[in-house]
């Protein structure tokens, strides 16, 4: 027996209604159309016939309906009705009514996995776990989707999704059958809280803490929360310590019922290191020289994209704050050697700084396995335009390397590291390899200076130096189809002299007050986050050279005065 399953769109209906209902109807093998006709044509062998309505009343309602099926095709039909109120809605409509399905899960997927997540360009399995958590929750109330086809109707009604992002929850009442009373914050959340807004029919999608991973809630327990892990498709139970925020919405239709397996766990070829998801906060941080952290930094942090340190036995804390940066400390001529080697061997050279990295890490009893989820710069300004085409290869060759054997402890690399206005935009064909290697989670560093003369900007040089990775190294990476993240390990202002940069004289130098170089720290921020707003939420952080009790660059400091300034009226 062959069913036949019809959904029938009024003639004069949006070109969206069409598209967001073949997207459901496609995966299923139905027929839309616009013709009555069409719709209750016969199924082979006498199987049973449904006709989906979209808008009856363009057809005289029902009734009308079936006075014509039993005139013209005799024979049982089923006609349901959908009225939604907006076409995106009508296409999830058409999966609701099913009962018990399973939610477990999971974005890696072989399935979906590679599938381009909204509208940006990071896959389903490399950041698709909000995705998958919304998906389970329609699927506890019967509707029969998939990850895919939610991403597909959700990038059709262009309400909801920023890039990859799921980000317009507002929104998201247009586009999936959800109504507007939609609960955003970013305030971490109690377990009493989260048992209330369960118990009051909201379903509920926790961010972590830095905001790089998200959860489905199921159910409280005695002392956590049941949650929905997309990465693995497994129910567990976390603290609601473990959460930053709460994305709470509740579902039109349906009753809350639903099944959970335990789905094989799959092996990946190679270590996995997910791609991070920047989360939402100032771009401005902190470059700390040492272990002592002013009392205002801690509120500043956590609620700043990254924090970088060169301080190791600061590292448990500061995580807590926010997604660290580690810059392990090599003298010039260490970094020199290294850099030798590199022309010799990179793979050699690599192993030169990872055993420098757990040397650093052993005196403050740290191993590389207590920086899971960190990032780790490699050498600091060790090349750039001087520096010769076969030193420059084996460099990147080297970064490639330490990055690729930091990623079985789950450990992404700042690779590179550009002193400002590096690289050329020859060097950027070089640099490709790890451009390239960005796609598994690592980074590209640069530091990000601009020139002052007598107290003012030399604005014909901000573009070649301030916003150097983003206007000429990126454009150049996007013709080969990267679009790699970036990390400013240095940011600030620098005296321009005759000769040249005056490595020595920072903003204090520069500037006759800290106001004059807030002025265009901001200038610098809006600059970055206009483009940002353009190629994507690709920035980890720019962090302000230097802070604390380190002496040996007192120009460059940024002092409690300045952090209780920014931290009172932020510039981003």
């Amino acid at each position: 027996m062959y069913d036949r399953v019809s959904v029938l769109i009024p003639q004069d209906a949006p070109v969206a209604l069409w598209a967001s209902v073949a997207i459901v109807a496609s995966l299923r093998k139905w027929t839309v159309t616009a013709s009555a006709d069409d719709a209750l044509l016969p199924p082979p062998s006498g199987g049973k016939r449904t006709v989906y309505v979209i808008n009856p009343e363009a057809w005289g309602g029902l009734d009308a309906l079936r006075d014509f099926a039993a005139e013209r095709y005799p024979g049982p039909v089923e006609f349901l009705a959908v009225r939604e109120a907006t076409p995106f809605r009508a296409a999830f409509a058409l999966t609701g009514g099913h009962q018990y399905l399973d939610i477990a899960l999971t974005q890696k997927n072989p399935e979906w996995a590679n599938e381009i997540l909204g509208e940006g360009d990071e896959t389903i399995g490399r950041a698709g776990c909000v995705l998958v958590c919304l998906t389970a929750a329609l699927r506890m109330y019967g509707y029969d989707v998939t990850p895919p086809v939610v991403n597909r109707i959700l990038l059709e009604s262009q309400s909801v999704f920023a890039g990859s992002y799921l980000a317009n929850w507002s929104a998201l009442w247009k586009a999936a059958p959800v109504d507007k009373d939609v609960i955003y914050t970013n305030q971490k959340p109690s377990l009493t809280y989260i048992r209330t807004l369960l118990s009051s029919g909201y379903e509920l999608v926790l961010p972590n803490t830095s905001f790089t991973h998200y959860y489905l809630a199921i159910e409280p327990t005695t002392q956590a929360v049941s949650v929905l892990d997309p990465e693995t498709g497994q129910v567990q139970p976390l603290p609601a310590a473990r959460f930053g925020g709460v994305r709470a919405f509740r579902i039109i239709g349906g009753k809350r019922q639903f099944a959970i397996s335990s789905p094989p766990q799959q092996q990946p070829d190679r270590p996995a290191v997910p791609a991070p998801q920047i989360r939402e906060g100032r771009l401005i941080t902190a470059h700390l020289q040492s272990p002592s952290l002013p009392p205002v930094l801690a509120g500043y942090l956590a609620r700043a994209r990254s924090v970088k340190t060169m301080c190791p036995e600061a590292i448990g804390h500061l995580r807590t704050l926010a997604p660290v940066v580690y810059r392990p400390y090599f003298n010039d001529y260490d970094q020199g050697q290294i850099v030798q080697k590199a022309t010799e061997d990179p793979a050699a050279a690599a192993s030169m700084y990872l055993e420098g990295l757990r040397q650093r890490l052993m005196q403050s009893g740290l191993t590389l396995s207590d920086l899971a989820g960190c990032y780790v710069e490699t050498l600091n300004e060790c090349i750039g335009a001087p520096t010769p085409d076969d030193v420059f290869v084996a460099v990147v060759k080297m970064d490639c390397e330490i990055a690729t054997r930091l990623e079985q402890f789950n450990v992404r690399a700042v690779m590179l590291n550009f002193p400002v206005g590096n690289p050329t935009e020859y060097q950027v064909r070089l640099m490709l390899p790890a451009a390239k290697l960005c796609e598994r989670g690592h980074i590209l560093g640069f530091h990000t200076y601009w020139p002052v003369i007598d107290g003012a900007v030399v604005w014909d040089q901000w573009r070649e130096t301030a916003m150097r990775p983003l206007q000429i190294v990126d454009p150049i990476l996007r013709k080969h189809g990267l679009k790699p993240l970036y990390f400013f390990g240095e940011v600030g202002a620098i005296k321009l002299t005759p000769s040249g940069f005056d490595p020595h004289s920072g903003w204090r130098s520069c500037y006759p007050s800290w106001g004059a170089f807030r002025q265009d720290l901001a200038t610098f921020v809006s600059q970055v986050k206009d483009w940002e707003s353009v190629n994507g939420r690709r920035v980890l952080g720019a962090a302000l050279f230097t802070t604390n009790d380190f002496g040996a660059w007192p120009t460059f400091l940024i002092d409690q005065s300045e952090w209780e300034d920014l931290s009172d009226n932020p510039v981003g």
